[in-house]
């Protein structure tokens, strides 16, 4: 098999409305099972329209033992998540799943956000991207 056909991209992508989530809240993206990916390639495609005036989006790796309890996962050196799209902006962007995940059954991206509630207009495509290792 070529190495090509190993590439999963935009696996369980969903597309999501922040219409009605609070401030400070999460919107949980699709929950991918990690022993599906291979150590070391998992990353996200994420998509984020920041619509509303004050609102701040972040993107950030979580990850559960049990796929109910979920906790976020952060990189070797604890470095803080940042703000990815705000007031009027839309990004495109694949972000690199910390190693943390690879130590857990489940992992998934979430949307946090902040500054305004969201609203109709606020929202975005969340997509995984890995090498299967169920065909290596």
């Amino acid at each position: 098999m070529a190495f090509n056909d190993l590439i999963v991209n935009n696996w369980q992508q969903l597309a999501f409305s922040l219409d009605g989530v609070g401030i400070g809240a999460l919107f949980p993206g699709p929950t991918l099972q990690m022993g599906r990916c291979k150590a070391g390639t998992a990353s996200a495609s994420v998509t984020l329209n920041a619509d509303t005036a004050l609102i701040t989006l972040i993107s950030l790796w979580e990850v559960s033992a049990d796929g109910t309890t979920w906790q976020r996962a952060t990189v070797a050196n604890n470095a803080a998540y940042v703000v990815q799209a705000s007031s009027g902006e839309t990004i495109a962007a694949v972000i690199s799943a910390p190693d943390a995940v690879y130590s857990q059954r489940f992992s998934r991206v979430s949307v946090l956000v902040g500054g305004a509630a969201g609203l109709a207009d606020d929202a975005g495509v969340i997509g995984y991207n890995f090498i299967d290792s169920n065909l290596v």
